[in-house]
């Protein structure tokens, strides 16, 4: 900066240190106070030939610029839509010794010019980016840009000519949509983020001044996977923009995605530049002149026919449309194709649900008792995308059969109890007025329970062995895999009301009881278990329990020694019970009031009395279990007891 000087006609430039003979150029710049600026450049010759005082000493003369400045290149736009301007000219022009100091162009529809003093030319000083106002031109015709410049000693240039540029006023055609489904299609096409749109609302923003008005284009990103972790997993590893193709699996969380292909529209003046679309919740776009994005074109540069668009605005169990529209090489949009609703679709199925079976042993069938209902446990399935909407069975004879009843979700209803299912187990006061049926024990997670699956509205037959297979829905209505129960027995009649018959050891003070015809066809016996109180005592002395091992199940008897505690004068009442496999009881046996001393004697007091009926469990089926075939093994014979009274 030299300074803010009037009537500047000369400026001393010192010597720079160890400066040597050379050519050098001088530009000066001058700003006026309106910002407008001229500019000159002068070159000159410098040389040092002799030395005075320790000082070099030489001389100067100036260089004349005796060729012309040089247009190098012209930038415009190949195709066009406006037919009374030309828009977007970038020039480049040099001169080595003086600078360029204006330009000017002329317009015309030859690619080489004949005579320049033909032309037209408008001067534009020195800019080298500009628009030309003013034109009438033609649709399809070509024009040229020719543009020259002048240097600060006054010499032009020779004309240059620009590529041609093709006015296309007329829009592209329509494209046709050919195929919409879901993307990924699951287990057929690897998840490849490079050719697909994964964050709709991503990348970079561009103003398109349109020929119907403005538009907002957003080039898609393909860096914006890290928002894809959805639920309790992801499975998208960040390795940069390149993800290539990965391979899912069922429990791997996947957005919704769509793929819309399409045949490509035709523009015969300009061509197809790209593509252009939107995703709307509904059939009309009530902004038609924003929100739509570049499709972008492929390695290439040819423009995309297909559009697979990965998460956002997408979402599962609701319904899209797409609008796509051509633009060809000179701006124009073409007309709007909309095609949907498209939904996308969960491309994974739920998982395989779990049944599980409480306290039922794992060595046992499990056993329902209701003809009309199954209670089971469930560990229930899991899609991460749609959730679970439901579950569907069939009950067959053998694990996955459906020949009792095929698929069906009638009568189905998941929930969570409390109660243990699975519980082979005795009533703990055979003496209550009304004896409950075992099995109501809590589980330790009462107070939210665990799961179960109940299907109802049956027609099962007591004593028939079948087996339930079960299988998740997720939202979108994909089946996932089914899982077979264990045998399942159905016994819905309790054991036989047992008979007991006593002896007493007055020696030993040791009561004998024989217990006998208490057997159970269905599912076979659990065991028997017996009280006693002494005399008019409320309380009960003694309570024992007798259980069979599963391998036991077709054993309709035991004997039970109560210890020695008892002399002949007490008088007993005794209560004995009986309960199969499927956790149902018989009637309980009361003998009353029976004096040892008569046993002794080899007589009984007191009437033997059937105080008890069955108390089934309601709806929560009990398991238990007798495997085919062993319905009529023959019960073993009774132990060699002497009793001396009746029962």
């Amino acid at each position: 900066m030299i300074g803010k000087m009037e009537n500047f006609y000369s400026y001393f430039i010192p010597q720079a240190v160890n400066e040597m003979h050379g050519e050098y150029a001088l530009k000066i710049r001058a700003r006026s106070t309106s910002g407008f600026v001229n500019r000159r450049l002068a070159n000159f010759q410098v040389r040092y030939d002799r030395q005075v005082n320790n000082v070099y000493m030489g001389d100067d003369h100036m260089l004349d610029d005796k060729t012309p400045p040089t247009v190098q290149k012209i930038e415009v736009p190949a195709y066009q839509f406006a037919t009374d301007r030309i828009s977007k000219i970038h020039v480049e022009a040099v001169d080595a010794e003086s600078d360029v100091m204006e330009m000017a162009y002329g317009v015309g529809d030859k690619p080489t010019i004949s005579d320049p003093s033909k032309i037209t030319w408008h001067g534009i000083g020195a800019r080298t980016d500009f628009n030309i106002l003013g034109l009438s031109l033609k649709h399809n015709h070509s024009y040229y840009v020719y543009v020259k410049a002048k240097n600060s000693v006054g010499m032009w240039s020779r004309p240059y000519v620009s590529p041609p540029v093709k006015i296309d006023t007329t829009a592209p055609g329509r494209v046709q949509v050919t195929r919409t489904n879901r993307y990924p299609t699951w287990q057929s096409e690897p998840f490849n983020y490079q050719d697909a749109i994964t964050n709709y609302n991503s990348g970079n923003t561009v103003q398109y001044e349109g020929r119907n008005g403005a538009y907002s284009f957003i080039i898609p990103s393909q860096s914006a996977v890290q928002n894809a972790n959805l639920q309790h997993k992801t499975m998208f590893p960040v390795v940069g923009n390149f993800l290539g193709a990965l391979v899912l699996s069922p429990d791997d969380t996947i957005p919704p995605g769509i793929r819309v292909e399409f045949t490509p529209a035709s523009d015969p003046e300009s061509g197809i530049e790209q593509y252009v679309f939107k995703v709307t919740r509904s059939a009309t776009d009530m902004n038609p002149g924003s929100g739509w994005r570049l499709l972008g074109v492929d390695n290439d540069g040819r423009p995309l026919t297909t559009l697979k668009l990965i998460g956002q605005p997408l979402a599962y169990m609701d319904s899209f449309y797409v609008h796509i529209r051509a633009m060809n090489r000179a701006g124009v949009l073409g007309p709007k194709v909309t095609v949907g609703p498209i939904r996308p679709a969960d491309p994974t199925a739920p998982t395989k649900p779990e049944i599980t079976y409480g306290a039922n042993p794992d060595n046992e069938s499990y056993y329902v008792t209701s003809l009309n209902t199954i209670v089971l446990g469930l560990n229930p399935a899991k899609d991460n995308e749609t959730g679970i909407a439901g579950y569907e069975y069939r009950i067959g004879t053998n694990p996955g059969l459906g020949d009792l009843r095929d698929w069906t979700s009638d009568g189905v209803r998941v929930y969570r109890s409390a109660l243990i299912l699975g519980q082979q187990n005795f009533p703990s006061d055979l003496f209550r007025t009304t004896v409950l049926q075992g099995g109501f024990s809590m589980s330790p997670g009462w107070m939210t329970g665990t799961p179960r699956i109940e299907l109802s509205n049956l027609s099962l037959t007591n004593g028939s062995t079948i087996y339930v297979t079960i299988r998740a829905i997720n939202g979108d209505g994909v089946r996932g895999p089914a899982v077979s129960s264990k045998d399942i027995r159905v016994d819905v009649t309790p054991p036989n009301s047992p008979m007991a018959t006593l002896s007493f050891d007055q020696q030993q003070g040791q009561i004998r009881v024989y217990i006998g015809n208490a057997g159970d066809r269905e599912s076979g016996m659990y065991g028997f278990k017996l009280q006693i109180r002494k005399g008019d005592n409320t309380q009960v002395t003694q309570s024992v329990e007798e259980v069979f091992p599963v391998h036991e199940f077709y054993r309709n008897s035991a004997t039970i020694v109560l210890p020695g505690t008892y002399n002949g004068r007490d008088n007993v009442t005794i209560k004995i019970v009986g309960v199969n496999r499927a956790n149902l009881r018989s009637p309980v046996v009361t003998l009353r009031h029976v004096s040892l001393i008569s046993l002794v004697s080899g007589s009984v007091s007191g009437a033997s009395v059937n105080t008890g009926g069955v108390v089934n469990m309601g709806n929560v089926p009990p398991p238990g279990g007798l495997n085919p075939g062993n319905y009529n093994a023959p019960p073993p014979s009774p132990p060699p007891i002497n009793p001396t009274g009746g029962h």
